[in-house]
């Protein structure tokens, strides 16, 4: 690697004086190496992975997660503009923009890198498997645990009890979600998919939450 980086030596005249003939051809190769990797292809992947990072995930699941909470508090409980709990709304956007959302890009891009068995289908197969039997699950818990803490409630209690309920929901919805979005759909726009998915999934994530905590104050 550092001979490369480094001039040619004219070893023919001085150890240590520098071919300034030699060293201007090989500046002119490492400026033909560096305009390659700057190509119009490369240049739009770079941007679409910073845009997905930077807007799709941290900024937009907090609004995702929030919007949910919000149709679930005023189009579902019917609260009225009065009675929103927006202590509630600002635990799911927390939740979505700190923790969800950074954890699905890195967890994409694992599964991109790491999960590859024989062909497209078989591939995508076993990525849906990876994803529903570690991610979801563990999302679940995940999800439930940091609601229930910072409403100071018993943690234990509530992923126990609710857990099931919200994997079995997710069991007829998200497989076949992340079927279409792992075959067809390019990875930078994967957590695009899911958080437009995911507008009613927080919806009724959001209801089981409170339901819950409901239940456990009776």
């Amino acid at each position: 690697m550092l001979r490369w980086l480094v001039p040619p030596l004219d070893r023919s005249i001085d150890r240590h004086k520098i071919d300034l003939t030699d060293s201007h051809q090989g500046i002119k190769q490492d400026s033909r190496g560096v305009r390659s990797l700057l190509k119009p292809s490369h240049i739009n992947i770079i941007t679409s992975q910073l845009f997905s990072v930077t807007f799709l995930t941290k900024p937009g699941e907090k609004v995702l997660y929030a919007t949910g909470d919000v149709l679930a508090q005023q189009a579902v409980e019917k609260r009225g503009s009065k009675n929103h709990d927006f202590a509630r709304t600002g635990r799911m956007a927390f939740y979505g923009g700190a923790i969800f959302g950074p954890a699905a890009t890195l967890w994409f891009r694992f599964l991109q890198s790491h999960v590859r068995l024989g062909g497209p289908t078989t591939t995508m197969l076993a990525q849906v498997a990876c994803d529903q039997s570690i991610m979801a699950s563990a999302n679940a818990a995940c999800f439930l645990a940091t609601m229930t803490a910072l409403e100071g409630g018993d943690v234990g209690v509530k992923v126990t009890s609710t857990w099931p309920t919200v994997m079995k929901a997710n069991l007829m919805l998200w497989p076949w979600v992340q079927m279409v979005n792992f075959k067809v759909v390019p990875l930078e726009h994967r957590v695009l998919v899911v958080n437009i998915v995911a507008l009613g999934w927080n919806c009724y994530l959001s209801l089981v939450n409170s339901k819950a905590d409901d239940q456990a104050a009776k």
